[in-house]
């Protein structure tokens, strides 16, 4: 959920870039929703030699534009608010590939103390085998969901305005080759995934593929995977529809309506997707993902609206800025509420199933307990009654005897007379 609330916030910040002369409330409010590199600063910057920044050719400099809110050369998109995006891939997602490092350092120390650690601590090598699990799902989420339209913004910018000279733009160029080709392979990965699930096939030498797409769908939305659109849904909502709205903003910079159109058309296909029957495993995830969508949609139709109306509507203009910030607000707040309901849902079901085992148990011991006893009452009867033949048994004999004792001293006494 946290992973779809950053997307969403992605998108909106990336609306900004739009050349459209937005109302002063909407234009701070893209200010304050974009969170540039993940909240990790480019300390790459400061670490490698960046020293012929300045000596730029001129067909450099009549390209690039350097504005005041960014550091190096930039792409000026906004020419009413002079908002610009960095050409060096360093520029725009260093913090992110400087995080990257930290949790790749992490995960190749806890895999050499999993390998390291002896067989006998099997509790010691399954906490470290969870903490290996949820680094490499951290790695995964920082490239596939939480930053990927920037970092798709940064390789795009990175092939259209490659520069080179300084040991710091070498480097950042090879590294957003180095997530382009990262991004290619998780997507050629999901489509033969997609390609063996059709056909049936499982082999083992492809293990890999399908452990590596089962964790690209856990940062997704769940879905059923006998439905034949969630098969494909991860792939569509995270990749491709990503990819279409970041290479919409960032190429066709001449023509804000025409941007704005592709992106809605976009936003429209998805809702038709998520409509579709027996998709979503959560019906809360399935709210979220149409309220979302609808939402984004309408936020680009108001855009439209106030770039038709243009500044001889002032005051129709604010007016529409108010509503886009409202709406924006409400698709965030949402995305935390639809978390909380989800929560609490879970919780829930947890409790209930805790009652329902609890009873379960205690069912079972009673019916245990009274097939111990019912055990206990046939082994006590068939005890007393194999003692009372017995006895029966014992008194008979006496009896018989002291008979025929009786009937030897009749037939004496008869035999004197």
């Amino acid at each position: 959920m946290f992973t779809s609330l950053m997307t969403l916030n992605s998108r909106i910040s990336l609306l900004k870039f739009l050349n459209i002369n937005f109302p002063n409330p909407l234009a701070t409010f893209f200010e304050y929703v974009d969170f540039k590199q993940f909240g990790m600063p480019n300390f790459l910057k400061k670490i490698l030699p960046n020293n012929d920044i300045e000596n730029s050719s001129n067909n450099d400099r009549r390209i690039l534009d350097s504005a005041t809110s960014q550091e190096g050369p930039s792409v000026p998109y906004n020419q009413y608010w002079n908002y610009s995006y960095n050409t060096l891939f360093f520029d725009n997602c260093g913090g992110i590939f400087f995080s990257t490092l930290q949790i790749l350092g992490l995960y190749i120390l806890f895999k050499l103390l999993f390998k390291l650690t002896p067989a006998k601590r099997k509790k010691i090598k399954h906490y470290l085998e969870l903490i290996i699990i949820r680094l490499e799902l951290k790695m995964l989420a920082v490239i596939v969901a939480t930053r990927l339209l920037q970092i798709y913004f940064g390789a795009i910018l990175n092939f259209r305005y490659a520069t080179f000279g300084s040991v710091y733009r070498n480097i950042s160029f090879a590294v957003g080759i180095l997530y382009t080709i990262i991004l290619v392979f998780l997507v050629i990965v999901c489509f033969i995934h997609l390609f063996l699930s059709k056909k049936g096939k499982k082999n083992r030498k492809v293990k890999w593929i399908e452990s590596l797409t089962i964790a690209i769908r856990n940062l997704s939305f769940t879905y059923f995977a006998s439905s034949k659109v969630g098969r494909f849904m991860p792939l569509l909502t995270m990749f491709v529809s990503n990819f279409m709205i970041t290479i919409t903003i960032a190429l066709l910079t001449q023509w804000p309506l025409l941007q704005l159109i592709i992106i809605s058309l976009i936003h429209i296909m998805m809702i038709y997707l998520f409509l579709t029957p027996k998709l979503f495993r959560k019906k809360t995830e399935k709210i979220l993902a149409l309220t979302t969508e609808v939402g984004s949609l309408l936020f680009c139709w108001i855009l439209a609206l106030i770039h038709l109306l243009g500044s001889a509507a002032l005051s129709a203009m604010k007016i529409l800025s108010w509503m886009a910030i409202t709406l924006a607000l409400i698709l965030m707040i949402s995305g935390i509420v639809s978390k909380i309901v989800e929560g609490c849902i879970q919780w829930r079901k947890k409790k209930k199933l805790a009652a329902q085992a609890k009873n379960e148990n205690k069912i079972l011991q009673d019916s245990l307990q009274e097939n111990q006893s019912k055990a206990r009452r046939q082994i006590y009867i068939s005890h007393n009654n194999d003692q009372s033949s017995a006895s029966m048994i014992k008194t008979e004999n006496p009896i018989d005897k002291m008979q025929n004792a009786l009937d030897l001293r009749i037939s004496d006494l008869e035999k004197e007379n």
